[in-house]
């Protein structure tokens, strides 16, 4: 029996933001009406105070980056954010022609994916050390710290954007709550209508989902799976979704698989149980998660010949540690 797996990296792009008269301004690409093709750029302003400030030739911009360099969930990707920004930040301050007269600074810290980790770097980040006014907050790749960023900086002591390449909760939406926050990624629910699309053009009418058991990825695996099964919405087209939560063990920093743990039998069995109710699973968890199970998976057709995969593509820097 041949398995389909799919998975989803997004793409990493830096957007950049600036702060005049004491305005914050950010751009988002929308639809224009209900035109097919036509899109248009709305602008977002919130006002910093009744008494602006007015920024003098030679300010200087401070860009606070916050990336996971120390967990084994974005690790590796996080030293390509962190690299990608100083990049940037030396590029438009070498073009002269860009905003003359302002000098773009970036203030680097790391937030572990993790919300305490990253309530410590954001804080730290404000109150730091070199008594730099942050202009603005980007590079954070978690929701978990995304959700918590949105929500400080958007108090009216902080009043400062935060800009994110991929996190995808789908609480980020909500505008009213996040009201400095914007990202260059979607909610992770409009996904499901292309995996629906997929499914309807293959026929494929049962579908695994396996999922990390993290609150955060139970709560969209459920979500996922309740739109995949409602007919009305697919226009009566029923898909069959099975879910097993799986887990991953933390100590296995090194990405090594431990043949003699637990997670990785009850993987293994979760894996055989797909296997006679779907050829097509879905894997909803980090990039550690995706890779432990597709190796799993590989293992295991290797050894009882039980599975095969036509194609896994995983990029060069996720098979590394993270």
């Amino acid at each position: 029996m041949s398995w389909v797996c799919f998975t989803v990296i997004l793409p990493f792009l830096i957007l950049g933001s600036a702060v005049l008269s004491g305005h914050l301004t950010l751009g988002f690409l929308t639809r224009a009406g209900d035109s097919e093709s036509g899109y248009k750029v709305e602008s977002k302003l919130k006002k910093a105070g009744s008494n602006p400030e007015v920024i003098t030739p030679n300010h200087t911009i401070t860009i606070a980056v916050l990336t996971d360099i120390s967990s084994t969930l974005y690790s590796t990707t996080g030293y390509e954010n962190l690299a990608a920004a100083r990049l940037a930040i030396e590029d438009i301050n070498a073009n002269k022609s860009f905003l003359p007269g302002y000098h773009f600074d970036m203030l680097f810290k790391d937030d572990g994916c993790d919300m305490e980790v990253g309530l410590k770097a954001l804080t730290n980040a404000y109150d730091n050390d070199e008594n730099k006014k942050i202009n603005a907050v980007i590079g954070i790749s978690c929701s978990v710290v995304c959700e918590l960023a949105g929500y400080l900086c958007a108090s009216d002591q902080w009043n400062i954007p935060v800009v994110s390449h991929s996190c995808s909760s789908d609480d980020l939406s909500k505008t009213d709550k996040y009201p400095t926050f914007a990202r260059l990624s979607l909610s992770v629910f409009k996904y499901t209508n292309a995996i629906i699309a997929i499914c309807k053009k293959f026929e494929w009418t049962k579908v695994g989902l396996m999922v990390n058991n993290i609150d955060w990825y139970v709560k969209t695996a459920g979500k996922m799976k309740e739109l995949m099964t409602d007919q009305e919405k697919n226009g009566v087209y029923g898909i069959q979704v099975f879910l097993e939560k799986f887990y991953y063990d933390d100590e296995d920093e090194d990405g090594s698989i431990d043949e003699n743990s637990d997670t990785y039998k009850l993987l293994v069995e979760q894996l055989n149980r797909m296997k006679q109710k779907v050829r097509v699973i879905i894997i909803v968890g980090y990039a550690r998660d995706i890779i432990f199970v597709l190796k799993t998976a590989k293992k295991t057709r290797d050894e009882q010949r039980t599975f095969r995969f036509p194609h896994t593509g995983v990029h060069p820097s996720r098979s590394q540690k993270g």
